[in-house]
């Protein structure tokens, strides 16, 4: 199978989900803060599936944090470099998939880990080196992990093997990275909306059919996994998806060109309509947002305040 691709797929699942016609969502009251302590700065909010809690991470994507809701109590779940960057719930919300980092020196060494949350234990999948990139993914069964790492594609085994490629890819851009669907890892297909083009924070909708996705410098779309019906959804960053797939909710950002100057908090229809601006505060940056699994909350950072902050919604 010729795997020359900027778009990893894993799925073989077609076709899109309806819209229900004329039906906005509007926001419930003011952003009110969730979590905050007094001289830490946290961010990159992220809901387990089971809604019962949301991981986080603090400045500079220092460490893992999970705050539990029922009790309103904080554990740190590691205290590692990168740790925050581009984790991942597993779908029994009892574990998180990160790539964490160290330093010897200059050199900058890369592990995969995944964080026990119950049994306040760490597996390390892929132990650390030097020359590590991308971001991992649990396969479908959450039996192994899946990495695009310059030009290849691993599979690393949970018992702690080493490195397998499964295939060679000559690339030019950056992977879009997505979630593996019902396939094994070997058989990959693939799609490139935009040639030449570099993807940033794909996102595969939670019945596995679709993805959104931004091109570096330019707008975000929703595309099939079959290639079809790419929906250009405008300007916006950090795409996440509704619970029900009918909706995405993104930032969007303004920057003097070295600081950010504005940032709130938009939804979207999947079909590019139905734009709702969810906040408007000069004095916040709002970023980062990720909807709860009961579809009734939307939670995301202050870059000013250092805080994380719940907005009820409704459709």
């Amino acid at each position: 199978m010729k795997l020359l691709i900027s778009l990893i797929l894993i799925s073989f699942i077609t076709a899109g989900s309806v819209l229900a016609q004329g039906e906005q969502l509007s926001v419930v009251g003011e952003p009110e803060v969730l979590i905050q302590e007094e001289g830490e700065f946290f961010m990159a909010p992220r809901w387990s599936p089971d809604g019962t809690m949301i991981a986080f991470t603090h400045s500079r994507y220092h460490g893992l944090y999970v705050y539990h809701i029922a009790d309103g109590s904080i554990e740190q779940i590691s205290d590692e470099e990168s740790a925050g960057f581009g984790f991942s719930w597993s779908e029994d919300s009892r574990s998180i998939l990160a790539r964490v980092s160290s330093y010897e020196g200059v050199r900058r060494l890369t592990a995969i880990k995944i964080f026990d949350i119950a049994g306040k234990e760490e597996e390390i999948v892929l132990d650390y080196r030097t020359g590590v990139s991308g971001i991992p993914q649990w396969t479908e069964s959450e039996e192994a992990v899946v990495l695009y790492s310059r030009g290849q594609t691993h599979l690393l085994q949970r018992s702690g093997n080493d490195l397998e490629p499964q295939d060679r890819m000559e690339m030019q851009t950056e992977p879009l990275h997505i979630r593996p669907g019902i396939m094994p890892a070997r058989d990959i297909e693939s799609i490139d909306p935009f040639p030449g083009e570099q993807y940033l924070n794909a996102v595969s909708s939670p019945d596995k059919q679709r993805i959104v996705f931004e091109v570096m410098g330019g707008d975000m779309y929703v595309v099939n996994t079959d290639g079809t019906g790419l929906t250009n959804l405008g300007r916006g960053d950090r795409p996440q998806w509704s619970p029900d797939g009918d909706y995405i909710v993104y930032m969007i950002t303004e920057d003097d060109g070295h600081n950010y100057t504005a940032s709130d908090i938009y939804t979207i229809r999947t079909d590019g309509t139905g734009q709702v601006r969810l906040t408007d505060s000069p004095a916040n940056l709002f970023m980062n947002p990720s909807w709860s699994p009961d579809d009734s909350r939307i939670v995301f950072n202050d870059m000013n305040d250092g805080n994380i902050y719940i907005l009820e919604v409704l459709r």
